[in-house]
């Protein structure tokens, strides 16, 4: 059997199918053990594929453009989200895109993920980061959702059940039209260094 790490952010539902296959015994059937390592914050994620702790990862396809242009060796070989499933949930006291201005957005990190999803949203309804609002890197969307909660961040991309449970909690859960703001594209995919 050959030994690998598999690294992942948090628990949610982007992991299922990793969950399922080693659930299955589809990875022991190809001859693989597979340890799937799970952290809070996608920073981490791609510095352990980065640095050889990992040697595949769920990962943001933002850290591997970034990778790329600063000369690394990082790669995507699949994807395992077509459109973006989130939902931007603000608190209760925020009504409009307009009431975020000198607000706090909870993001997983500010060099990419969901940050560069927010400022594109945010630009398009003429709000522009870090003038009219602040980011906070605060990880995955469960820590999104407690800080949410607790009135630490004013709003946050969230995804299902989540965004759901905005819903019935009297949150404000904007459909935002994140593809129509161009952001239709795939977030998160299958990452390994080049030449794996």
């Amino acid at each position: 059997m050959q030994k690998l790490v598999f690294a992942a952010v948090s628990r949610n539902y982007f992991n299922m199918p990793i969950w399922i296959a080693q659930h299955r015994g589809m990875l022991a059937d190809e001859g693989l053990d597979v340890a799937i390592e799970l952290y809070e914050g996608v920073d981490e994620v791609t510095n352990r594929l980065r640095d050889g702790r990992a040697q595949l990862a769920y990962g943001i396809t933002e850290h591997v453009i970034l990778d790329s242009e600063a000369g690394g060796f990082l790669e995507i070989i699949g994807g395992n989200v077509n459109r973006l499933p989130f939902s931007f949930v603000t608190g209760k006291a925020i009504r409009t895109f307009e009431d975020l201005r000198g607000k706090t957005v909870g993001v997983s990190s500010l060099d990419a993920g969901s940050s560069s999803l927010v400022m594109k949203l945010l630009s398009a309804r003429g709000l522009e980061y870090p003038r009219d609002y602040k980011m906070r890197a605060v990880g995955p969307i469960l820590a999104r959702w407690e800080l949410l909660q607790s009135g630490q961040i004013d709003a946050g991309l969230q995804g299902a059940p989540l965004n759901y449970m905005a819903d019935r909690d009297g949150r404000n859960r904007h459909y935002c039209g994140l593809c129509a703001a161009g952001l239709g594209r795939i977030h998160r995919g299958r990452n390994l260094p080049e030449g794996w």
